[in-house]
């Protein structure tokens, strides 16, 4: 059926042209396809430059190429008096663009002539929207279907409405098993309140309002594995009706985390606190009551570092830290603070009877051997112990405290020791003492005395021993057993040791210059023989000073030894070969002396100055003869020190002994005060008593 409009009068069709062609909405009337009319809204949608540009233009003009000959069989359906049908097509604008837009067309009568009405929508921008739309849901789509992380729908209720297939890569189960369960099923007891409140605060909160929360779901394997997720509340929307998860993975982290926590408050070697933890311990302690703090460090184990490399000292460090964890209570901790210093918190304990107990099974324990591959030694530890609140009222005071005990006890080589108020005040004295030890050498303030050895024979001068002093500028002569402990403990020992040697052989040198023919013994430390570069040190000071091997005796005692036996027999033997002889000091007072003796490259026994007696002549005749008796057996020749009597010569030289040495013999003197033309036999004064300490320092 035609839309039929007649015409009226020439002025009124005008008036009613201009008054439709200003309607916003696009419309035209084409006759067989040409445009005789068109709304100011077709204009813009196509881009011409005004109404007239338009009329008399060909409709198919504006038609997309593609969809032309849809458009002409729907003009020709309209022209025909066919139901008009709203469809889809694009059209081409005057710049070159195209749109999409719906059309519906009426058959049309002006006059007599047959047309059509078309009524025009651009749904350019709708449908690019829905485009987005589509573009954006399979994007979702493909987001939620291959995500990592779990994406679930919870309902009010707590039910799972939906879950994604990230559930099965995470917890190891498909989606037909969790969908459409409680919520609650999966969770860690502990964590179920978590769930319920965060779901709670979600209900009374915002639309959209979104939070987050951490907890554990079991896996398929039965494992729990740590979820961290963002809720937000669906619950006003029909088409989801609840709150939806995002949930990822979040095991691996927090087990690193927790690793990174360990690390920071354990040491990484033997698992034990560290000092972060310990000083929080002991705060904690100190808070529930009397608490003890003791401290324990390994004594020369050092030695074991320098011979066999630190990873053989990280296993015995490791084999230690295991030992003093089993010795203690449930309730104590044991830390590492230092390279071989461990520390004991022990809570409820005022007093040494609170913890004596625990101490002695410590001690007990670590003085069984350890063995590593062909090693086979022992180890003992220097113990002190402070008291809180008496002792302190911090976790650092309570551990200075304790450390300054354990030094002392250390020196005095004693059992356990526990803080005085003098601790504190040796342990700053030790602390500048060690700083100037190490420039000791440079500034020239070490010395060597030189204790003249006599064969008891022919009272014929055939050597010294080497003996260390040092002179301070202002504490004056130090004692050695002053700073040789300290020189152990920090490792100086090793350049002092080099020092001695150097200077030692330097002096056999000038010795043989001026006609004599002396030898000079060292004494060594218990870390001389741990020292992989000791061996070659010697034998360049040797060959320097181009003294002869056999002219430099080194003594050692089974203590030194016996650090580490493989060792320690490993270098005197290449130092024995190459001509350097060993001495065996303080012979007699070793429990396994016996034993070792067979093993030892020695050329020589030194029997001990405690069996030799005091300047009234109270020889223990029973062991020097059992001495002489063993040397002569093995080929050895026989020293006796601290001879400091007529009669003790006398007797020792009616028994065999072949050398002597002591203050009735001679006093260590500076080497230019040695009297090197005096023989023994004229030496009938009675010598003033004297300390001549041991080792570098006898």
């Amino acid at each position: 059926m035609f839309f039929e409009v007649q015409p009226g009068s020439e002025t009124g069709d005008r008036r009613y042209r201009e008054l439709v062609e200003q309607l916003d909405m696009p419309m035209l009337i084409h006759v067989d396809g040409t445009i005789v009319f068109a709304t100011q809204a077709v204009v813009d949608l196509v881009r011409v430059e005004d109404l007239e540009a338009l009329k008399g233009r060909q409709l198919v003009d504006f038609i997309h190429p593609d969809d032309l000959e849809v458009v002409v069989a729907h003009m020709v359906r309209i022209l025909a008096g066919e139901p008009s049908e709203r469809h889809r097509y694009r059209i081409r604008r005057a710049d070159g663009t195209d749109a999409w837009v719906a059309a519906a067309a009426t058959p049309y009568l002006l006059g007599d002539v047959a047309g059509a009405l078309v009524v025009i929508e651009d749904i350019t921008a709708r449908l690019d929207a829905e485009a987005k739309l589509r573009a954006s849901e399979v994007r979702y789509r493909a987001l939620v279907q291959n995500s990592a992380d779990i994406v679930a729908i919870v309902s009010a209720e707590g039910r799972l409405t939906y879950v994604s297939p990230a559930t099965a890569a995470v917890l190891g189960r498909e989606v037909d098993e969790v969908a459409g369960t409680d919520v609650r099923r999966w969770l860690h007891p502990d964590d179920s309140m978590v769930i319920e409140r965060l779901i709670g605060r979600l209900r009374e909160g915002p639309l959209g309002e979104g939070s987050s929360a951490t907890f554990r779901v079991r896996h398929q394997d039965g494992a729990w594995r740590h979820l961290e997720a963002i809720a937000t509340s669906r619950l006003d929307e029909p088409a989801i009706a609840g709150v939806v998860v995002n949930a990822r993975d979040v095991t691996d982290r927090i087990a690193a985390s927790a690793r990174l926590r360990r690390m920071a408050l354990h040491d990484s070697l033997t698992g034990l606190a560290n000092r972060t933890l310990i000083e929080d311990r002991i705060k904690l302690a100190m808070q529930q009551g009397p608490t003890a703090v003791v401290m324990l460090d390994l004594n020369r184990f050092k030695d074991i570092n320098d011979s066999l490399g630190h990873a053989v000292g990280d296993v015995v460090l490791a084999e230690i830290a295991d030992r003093i964890r089993r010795s203690v209570r449930s309730g104590d901790t044991v830390g590492r603070v230092g390279g071989d210093e461990f520390v004991l918190v022990l809570p409820q304990a005022g007093r040494m009877q609170d913890i004596g107990a625990t101490v002695d099974r410590i001690v007990s324990n670590l003085q069984e051997p350890i063995e590593h591959g062909t090693s086979r030694f022992r180890l003992s530890a220097s113990v002190g112990i402070a008291f809180a609140p008496e002792h302190g009222t911090t976790g650092e005071g309570l551990l200075r405290a304790a450390d300054a005990a354990m030094y002392r006890a250390k020196r005095e080589r004693s059992g356990p020791s526990v803080y005085d108020h003098r601790d504190r005040e040796r342990s700053i004295e030790r602390l500048a003492l060690s700083s100037e030890l190490i420039d000791a050498i440079e500034l020239d303030q070490f010395e060597l005395h030189y204790q003249p050895k006599y064969d008891l024979a022919s009272g014929r001068l055939i050597g010294a021993e080497a003996l260390l002093r040092w002179f301070h500028p202002t504490r004056g002569l130090i004692p050695p057993d002053g700073f040789l402990p300290l020189a152990e403990d920090t490792g100086a020992i090793h350049v002092i040791t080099r020092w001695v040697i150097d200077t030692a052989v330097a002096q056999v040198r000038a010795w043989t210059e001026q006609g004599h023919d002396l030898s000079v013994a060292v004494n060594l430390s218990p870390s001389s023989l741990q020292d992989p570069a000791f061996a070659d040190h010697v034998l360049a000071a040797l060959v320097a000073e181009g003294v002869a091997s056999e002219r430099l005796v080194l003594e050692v005692t089974e203590q030194t030894v016996m650090a580490d036996p493989e060792t320690a027999l490993s270098v005197m033997r290449r130092l024995s070969d190459l001509g350097v002889r060993f001495s065996v000091d303080d012979f007699g007072t070793g429990y396994s002396s016996l034993t070792y003796l067979r093993m030892l490259p020695v050329t020589e026994l030194k029997i001990d100055r405690s069996f030799i007696g005091d300047d009234c002549g109270a020889v223990d005749h029973d062991i020097v003869e059992t001495i002489i008796a063993l040397s002569r057996r093995l080929g050895l020749q026989v020293v006796a020190e601290g001879i400091e009597s007529c009669d003790a010569t006398d007797y020792l030289r009616s028994a065999g002994c072949d050398v002597g040495q002591g203050f009735h013999l001679g006093h260590p003197v500076p080497a230019a005060e040695l009297d090197l033309g005096r023989p023994a036999c004229v030496v009938h004064e009675r010598a003033a008593h004297g300390s001549a300490g041991s080792h570098l320092a006898s």
